[in-house]
């Protein structure tokens, strides 16, 4: 790992990135700070099937069901998530 004069060692750069959800993902994130689960119609915020693929796939949130029938909850590294500190 090669350090940069100015800065963090490049490798350490991207998966920082990939650890701190998007503004978006935050904000849906908070609709869901409890250990239930919420049907997805009823999450007062809008949230695209892409949005939500990133936040499964980064294992912040949890989904069972499908279509009207579909619930998420937030996940124990979606509350680490939400709780990071943002540089």
């Amino acid at each position: 790992m090669k350090a940069m004069s100015d800065g963090p060692p490049l490798e350490r750069i991207e998966p920082l990135r990939q650890l701190l959800p998007t503004a978006s993902q935050r904000q849906f994130m908070q609709r869901l700070h409890t250990d239930k689960w919420k049907r997805l119609v009823s999450v007062s915020v809008a949230a695209g099937p892409g949005l939500l693929s990133r936040m499964m796939t980064n294992g912040w949130i949890e989904r069972r069901g499908e279509g009207q029938d579909c619930e998420i909850r937030l996940a124990d590294a979606g509350l680490n998530a939400l709780k990071a500190k943002i540089p």
